[in-house]
Parts: C-alpha cells; sequence; structure tokens
C-alpha cells in the first residue's frame, strides 16, 4: 500500500470522528487517486472522478479541507526544493504571461497575453472566498498558480486549478471571471521611467505622465496628459522617453514641452502653485 495512504486517512479520520472506517480509508484513497499519484496502477478511475460532487455539509467541507492541508504541505515541499519564494500577503508575482496577486481572502490572476494590445482581450480570474474563515491555505494556493505560470501554463489550464481550488472547497469559495480591454492592462514586466534631471523631473507610467520644472519654485510649471487625447498619447511619451533619457535628463522644461509638440503629444501645461 502506498505511504502516503495512511498518512490520509489519519488525517481524515482526526477530521471526522464520526466516519466508519470504510469511509475514511475510500477518502483517503481519494485524495490520493485525485491529488497525489493519479496514474497509480492502485487508482481505477480518472482523477477528475475523485471527490466528485459532494453536498456542502460540514463532513465534506472537513474532507476537502484535510485534502488541501495534506496536498498544500507536499506542494510546499516541492515548492521549497525548486527555489519558488512563496506568495506572501498583498504580494505579485508577474513573468510575461502571468499577474498574480494575493489579497487576504482572495487571488487575481491575469492573462497578460494580450495585455496593452489594442482591440484585444484579458482575462482575469478571481479566486475568492464567499465568507471570511481561516480554513482557506492561500499561500498554498498562490503558489500552485505560481509554479503553473512559471511553467508556462495556458489559461485553460490556470482555470483547471482554479477549478480544482472550488472542487476541494466547495462552497467555500468562488471563481470570478473578469473581461477587460487588452489596451488597459498593463503588460508584463513594465516599468515606470524616471528622468531626475537638472533641470526638470519626467515620471512616465503605463496610465499616466508627468513633466515638472525643477528651476521655477514659484510657479512649478508642470505638464500632464491632454483631457481629449492624452490618454493615446500616453504610450508614445513612454517609448519616447524611454529612447531618449540620457537626453532628456540635461534639457529644461520650455525645451521638453518644444520637444513633446513636434512629436504630437498631445498634454496640458499649467502652473501647479496656482
Amino acid at each position: 500500500m502506498p505511504s502516503p495512504v495512511d498518512k490520509y486517512v489519519k488525517k481524515v479520520r482526526e477530521n471526522n470522528p464520526d466516519y466508519t472506517d470504510a469511509q475514511a480509508w475510500a477518502t483517503a484513497w481519494s485524495i490520493y487517486c485525485k491529488h497525489k499519484n493519479p496514474g497509480s496502477e492502485h487508482c481505477k478511475k480518472p482523477a477528475d472522478e475523485y471527490l466528485k460532487g459532494k453536498s456542502a455539509t460540514m463532513d465534506d467541507i472537513a474532507i476537502r479541507v484535510a485534502a488541501q492541508s495534506m496536498v498544500s504541505s507536499e506542494l510546499a515541499s516541492r515548492v521549497a526544493s525548486r527555489h519558488v519564494r512563496a506568495l506572501d500577503l498583498g504580494k505579485t508575482f508577474e513573468n510575461e504571461s502571468w499577474r498574480i496577486h494575493r489579497f487576504a481572502h482572495a487571488l487575481h490572476i491575469t492573462d497578460l497575453t494580450n495585455a496593452g494590445k489594442r482591440g484585444k482581450k484579458v482575462e482575469k480570474l478571481s479566486l475568492y472566498e464567499k465568507s471570511i474563515s481561516r480554513n482557506i491555505p492561500w499561500e498554498s494556493i498562490a503558489m500552485e498558480f505560481v509554479m503553473n505560470a512559471k511553467r508556462g501554463a495556458n489559461l485553460a489550464k490556470m482555470k483547471q486549478v482554479a477549478d480544482e481550488q472550488i472542487e476541494v472547497f466547495g462552497s467555500l469559495v468562488g471563481l470570478q471571471i473578469h473581461i477587460e480591454r487588452g489596451v488597459d492592462v498593463m503588460p508584463g514586466g513594465f516599468e515606470p521611467i524616471i528622468v531626475d534631471g537638472e533641470f526638470v523631473r519626467i515620471e512616465a507610467g503605463y496610465t499616466d505622465f508627468l513633466v515638472k520644472d525643477k528651476v521655477d519654485k514659484n510657479n512649478e510649471p508642470t505638464c500632464i496628459p491632454a483631457i481629449k487625447g492624452g490618454k493615446k498619447s500616453i504610450p508614445a511619451f513612454y517609448r519616447w522617453v524611454q529612447d531618449n533619457k540620457s537626453k532628456l535628463s540635461g534639457k529644461k522644461y520650455y525645451e521638453v514641452l518644444r520637444d513633446m509638440k513636434d512629436m504630437g503629444i498631445e498634454y496640458h501645461d499649467y502652473c501647479a502653485m496656482d
């Protein structure tokens, strides 16, 4: 008999003292065949046929929590061995394809395939706790998504991982899928640019930009995107600053604005002290 099954049955009994031996062993084997070793010769059904269709009674929830607790412990060991850092509360993991942010009682998983692209759509998965409890191991769940992101998982795989969490925790968690415009989602690896020159300070971000005169302390001339047409100029401004950082660091405020006008960048110029 595979050794994990003995551990699983002990855990199931601890969480479900009213279970008969038959129920405890059946649940332990279901955990083993679904999460630990679906390809084992001892498992006679596909993995998605185990722990399926349970009602949301407290006993069933206890089973699911026990299952996830054991799987999470094993996952943490695998993660540590592969040098994958835990995703702390409030932190974000990001690569070229995925952005994963951990909240106290939720995870946001954003597919960055079409991020920053006009005419494209971006899907964001929100896995969340329906009622606040202490039974959901969000750190371990986040690590599972991070591991899949590092392996190059596609959107279908990430949805599968989310569905598995719902199956484990039943009515305790939910999943929402948000569709956003690609142009509104910051691409993976995007870094804001700051040029702190002798005469001006320039900030170029994904959704905004700013040019500030450092010489005129009385009026503090400032430049931001124009209300009309300025939003479309932000990407052009970013690329321009990115390509000309060294030159811009030595320019004066009026020279920067003159270049922006020549570039066709729509901006609004005002005095911050007004």
